[in-house]
């Protein structure tokens, strides 16, 4: 799988077109892509996405434990939804996809991310919301 690299390190993330990514590192960021938006906010796919964000926005993360709930549900939906769409014979495709919940305060919530891809190859992305 190809992609344009999206850099997400910023607090505004931003396409960048001079680079692009490839193969287990694409699959990764579209699975962190995922995870940010809005479930049913897709036209052709309905299950894309997760409630991840509208849970933090709405205020229902009242702490960690439940952060990490959430993160849960939403890192097991990245991943089916991951598995049922590739369809390009990918070779590197999500096998595992972990989202746990770090720092907790009242203006962020940090994450680690931990992806492992069917040929063993593993992935670990610090992000926040």
């Amino acid at each position: 799988m190809d992609g344009i690299k999206i850099n997400l390190l910023d607090d505004v993330p931003a396409l960048d077109f001079s680079s692009a990514i490839h193969g287990f590192d694409a699959d990764v960021q579209n699975a962190m892509v995922n995870i940010a938006t809005r479930v049913g906010s897709d036209r052709l796919f309905k299950d894309r996405g997760t409630k991840l964000m509208v849970d933090a926005v709405q205020g229902r993360m009242v702490n960690l434990t439940w952060a990490n709930h959430q993160a849960n549900f939403a890192a097991l939906s990245t991943l089916l939804f991951s598995q049922k769409t590739d369809v390009s014979q990918n070779t590197t495709g999500l096998q595992s996809l972990s989202l746990k919940a770090g720092v907790y305060n009242i203006n962020r919530l940090s994450f680690q991310i931990q992806a492992k891809s069917v040929k063993g190859e593993t992935r670990g992305i610090n992000g926040s919301l």
